[in-house]
Parts: C-alpha cells; structure tokens; sequence
C-alpha cells in the first residue's frame, strides 16, 4: 500500500489518475512525485508508475 496525505498537494480531492500525474520515473530507476512547494516523494529501484494505482491510498 502506498498511502500519501491530501495535505501533500493542497487538500484538493483528486483522482489516483491526477496522482499519479505527479511522477515521473528518473534516471530509468526511480519514481519520483513532485507535488509542488518542496514536496517529493522518491521510491527508490520502481519504474512502474501505472502499478501503483491499485495500491495508492489517500487520507
């Protein structure tokens, strides 16, 4: 499970398809999420951005 806080970017209710619109994969290596302000998250040695849809949970 991933589980990521909404205060991340902004409190906004968004689609897991507008969440994962905040990575991209780095150096064919790591997937990186921007959501602006200083916020990143980097999951280190995963490429698979689409995967994550099903284990992405908001709060």
């Amino acid at each position: 499970m991933l589980a990521l806080d909404n205060a991340l970017w902004g409190g906004t209710a968004l689609t897991n398809a507008q969440i994962l619109g905040f990575a991209n994969v780095v150096a064919l290596t790591d997937t990186v999420f921007d959501f602006g302000g200083g916020n990143t998250l980097t999951l280190e040695n995963y490429t698979d951005i689409a995967a994550l849809d099903a284990v992405l949970t908001v709060f």
